[in-house]
């Protein structure tokens, strides 16, 4: 992995043949050597770097010297992340430089640390739990930043530095940060492995997943959090995999561990939306069948996989943050990271709750009314459930609208989506 042989001679012939920290970086043909310079070059000329950053042609290198220089160097990549080719080291370099942990949204919220018993499976809330029994560590030595952002940027630089081996210790960083929750989803999210195309997925790759799969379930410490971060993993996996695939197809279905089903699922619809949106007059039946017949097709997987990208969180709408009165019973999925859909082990009921999920996710989704339309219909409950919480977040008055006219005819689990709650926000 070459970062630029006419711009090294160039700057050799500048210093007299003696390389400086850019050149350094400039002569790395591999991402160790890459990672092991940035700092220096940055530090030395920053535009310099940048150029040979963006111009880095391997997408999991670029990434991963875009996070580098995020972490040791916090703020140095504001304004710059447009420079970067689209893909997965754009997207993380917009996450790192936004911090959303530290927007002003989030100041002063309490999001829940430890997972919410409910009656069925699934997270409770958007939000990912610490480790039940995080380790104890202390922090370096942040040069007066607040101790909970130290504690941040601690778990962020542990995690880049040394990979899955450090997974217990950052995760243990997270448990000293305010911002516990987003801490964590930073760190899992840095902490997964290359993804390939999901049409071009090799043993190796597999084997990476799943040896990744258990490195989580053993720094949750507990089998409630062991669950909640192998479902997390797959939901950002998978929609990394189908956003990089050229043909979309099922054979992830069995390739990959049951608990990852109801992420593939959601991850070919969401991009069979990406390269055919709908924006009105959707025909669930229709749309469902689609998706479960790109779903039937199978290949045998290669014997080598395809290039490697960063898994990368998308983010989208969400309209299932906390839990109204009976929702504790639905099941539940992570859907692209941390937020939620509701999910169902029957795969074909299952395979229409992921497309009308995926559908009010798109950046111009249908009208709230095709929504809304499922409420009082003789679909079953839970797409009726699902309609309704998807039609109330587009258009909340025509979802109160609709509560009144259904108000004696509806279920009480419907009704919670098309009726405001006293006192209380919409969540």
């Amino acid at each position: 992995m070459r970062l630029g042989a006419v711009v090294l001679a160039a700057l050799l012939a500048l210093g007299c043949g003696r390389p400086d920290p850019v050149a350094q970086l400039a002569a790395c043909q591999d991402g160790p050597c890459a990672r092991a310079a940035v700092q220096s070059a940055w530090d030395a000329d920053p535009d310099a770097c940048w150029a040979l950053v963006t111009g880095t042609t391997d997408e999991l290198v670029r990434a991963a010297l875009v996070a580098a220089i995020a972490a040791e160097r916090p703020g140095a990549l504001e304004g710059r992340c447009d420079a970067l080719p689209r893909g997965g080291s754009q997207e993380r370099c917009t996450r790192l430089t936004r911090r959303p942990h530290l927007s002003r949204q989030h100041k002063g919220v309490a999001r829940p640390t430890k997972p919410v018993q409910r009656q069925a499976p699934g997270p409770a809330s958007g939000a990912l739990p610490l480790p039940a029994t995080p380790r104890v560590v202390t922090p370096q030595d942040c040069r007066g930043l607040p101790d909970s952002e130290c504690a941040f940027i601690g778990a962020e630089r542990a995690i880049l530095a040394h990979g899955l081996p450090a997974l217990e210790e950052s995760l243990g960083l997270c448990a000293r940060s305010e911002h516990g929750p987003d801490c964590v989803e930073h760190v899992l999210e840095l902490a997964i492995p290359g993804v390939p195309p999901a049409d071009a997925v090799g043993p190796q790759d597999l084997e990476a997943a799943t040896a990744a799969v258990a490195r989580f379930r053993q720094a949750a410490g507990s089998d409630d959090v062991a669950a909640l971060y192998e479902g997390w993993f797959w939901s950002v996996w998978t929609t990394t995999a189908f956003a990089r695939a050229e043909n979309l197809r099922g054979e992830l279905l069995e390739a990959l561990p049951a608990t990852a089903r109801p992420h593939v699922r959601f991850a070919l619809v969401w991009r069979l939306l990406q390269d055919d949106p709908v924006t009105s007059g959707f025909d669930l039946a229709t749309l469902t069948a689609r998706a479960e017949a790109l779903l039937a097709q199978h290949q045998p997987l290669p014997e080598v996989g395809g290039s490697l990208a960063p898994a990368t969180i998308v983010q989208t709408r969400h309209s299932w943050n906390g839990s109204r009165d009976g929702e504790p019973s639905i099941s539940a999925a992570w859907c692209m990271g941390s937020t939620r859909r509701a999910a169902h082990p029957d795969p074909a009921l299952d395979l229409r709750l992921a497309v009308l999920e995926a559908l009010a996710r798109q950046p111009m989704a249908p009208p709230a009314q095709e929504f809304l339309a499922l409420a009082g219909s003789e679909e079953l409950e839970i797409l009726r459930w699902t309609g309704a919480r998807l039609g109330e977040v587009l258009e909340p008055p025509a979802a109160r609208a609709l509560g009144e006219v259904l108000a004696q005819t509806e279920t009480p689990l419907v009704l919670g989506r098309l009726t405001k709650r006293a006192g209380k926000g919409d969540d």
